[in-house]
């Protein structure tokens, strides 16, 4: 009974940072799930978890999402997320996740910086960028179950100051790479039959916390926004480090 009333309360503060910041869902769960799941079940039920609000704000979102540049990032992330999913239990991630959690608490950072004094965030918007904050999520998410901030910070680059166009694009990227990610999950044994009523809970309460959070984001200013999502990229970078240590 413990089990499901903590996922339930976790899965409702995930959805509500879906909605405010555009991703953060993964990132909290993934602090206390695998305090009650083995890692691997924590970070696949992660996902199943946010899936359900994410689907729902893309949708609201619709007419708002970037679609032309869409397109290019959710190819490589899904050439790179489906693969490393498969191929989990023979990969040896030590050093990667050190790498990956360095990379975001440096981009964190520097963007924390840009928008304090600026108000913006500047990424190059280039083919590099692209491949390189595709990738990272891709990986992030098939490893560890955090995959937000790379390409987060990526469509928040190209939105400018349309926060429904950041929260629309965002959303349709991971409405279209996750259900392919989640289904190779359950193609891995990764994610199982007996994990479903969990996941079926936390998409109910996650769903119920989006509620809130949508309320909340149109009282939201863009340099609030871009904060916030510069602190949750280093937080997210944080807590992969702790766990190289």
């Amino acid at each position: 009974m413990f089990l499901y009333v903590a996922v339930a309360a976790l899965s409702a503060v995930a959805g509500f940072l879906t909605a405010t910041i555009g991703f953060g869902g993964a990132i909290f769960l993934m602090q206390f799930l695998p305090l009650l799941l083995p890692f691997l079940a924590a970070s696949g039920l992660s996902s199943a978890i946010i899936y359900a609000g994410i689907l729902v704000l893309a949708w609201q979102y619709r007419h708002h999402i970037l679609w032309k540049q869409l397109w290019l990032p959710s190819t490589l992330y899904v050439l790179v997320s489906v693969p490393s999913v498969f191929f989990l239990g023979k990969a040896n991630i030590e050093n990667l996740e050190l790498y990956f959690s360095i990379f975001l608490i440096l981009l964190g950072l520097y963007n924390l910086y840009n928008v304090w004094k600026a108000g913006t965030v500047r990424l190059p918007q280039n083919l590099l960028t692209t491949v390189l904050c595709s990738v990272l999520s891709g990986l992030g998410t098939a490893f560890f179950g955090i995959g937000g901030p790379p390409i987060a910070m990526y469509f928040l680059s190209l939105a400018g100051d349309d926060k429904e166009a950041y929260v629309g694009t965002l959303q349709a990227f991971f409405t279209i790479n996750m259900s392919l990610t989640i289904a190779a999950r359950f193609a891995s044994g990764i994610l199982t039959v007996e994990l479903l009523p969990l996941a079926i809970l936390g998409m109910a309460t996650s769903l119920l916390g989006k509620q809130v959070g949508i309320r909340l984001l149109h009282r939201l200013n863009v340099k609030s926004l871009k904060l916030c999502i510069c602190f949750f990229m280093m937080v997210s970078g944080i807590v992969s480090l702790l766990g190289c240590i």
